[in-house]
């Protein structure tokens, strides 16, 4: 018999996996304009989100051993690129690479195939890429609306409210 404990951590001492999978790409060689290319094709969506929270699951087993597993991490997806998905993103540890900070409140530019990331990168380092991808293609707005520019159009002249504003 299996019983789970759930504990919200702001931090854990293995918070990360030392031997996270590395996209074919990145082996070998440093991330670059080629790298973010691939990364960029290959990607089925491409999010910049921010870290809500770490997730530390603990199972204990019936005869009492403690089997201690990678946290998993919920984000808050804000804006993207290619296929739209949900607002919330949960990614488990092990995909992330211990050269990564990920703490509440950092945000990333992640590269995602379905819910498996790719490559993710601190937003911080990030302004090339965010130059390299051009304009977004959809956003959620506070509430939690999606937004796609590309489908918003002008308010046509007829419809506006002479003091400035729309009808």
């Amino acid at each position: 018999m299996l019983t789970a404990g759930l504990a919200l951590a702001a931090g854990s001492a293995a918070a990360c996996n030392p031997d996270a999978p590395v996209h074919p790409v990145l082996q070998d060689q440093p991330y670059d304009s080629i790298a973010r290319k691939v990364l960029a094709l290959q990607a089925e969506t491409i999010v910049i989100a921010r870290v809500l929270t770490q997730m530390d699951l603990t199972f204990e087993g019936a005869d009492g051993d403690d089997r201690s597993s990678l946290p998993t991490y919920q984000f808050d997806v804000r804006e993207g690129w290619k296929q739209i998905r949900s607002r919330r993103l949960t990614v488990d540890g092990y995909w992330i690479p211990c050269d990564l900070v990920v703490t509440p409140g950092s945000w990333f530019l992640m590269f995602l195939d379905g819910d498996r990331p790719l490559y993710l990168r601190s937003a911080d380092d990030a302004q090339a890429d965010l130059d390299a991808l051009g304009d977004i293609e959809w956003f959620y707005t506070q509430g939690g609306e999606l937004v796609r520019p590309d489908l918003v159009e002008a308010v046509p002249q007829s419809h506006q409210d002479p003091r400035g504003g729309e009808e």
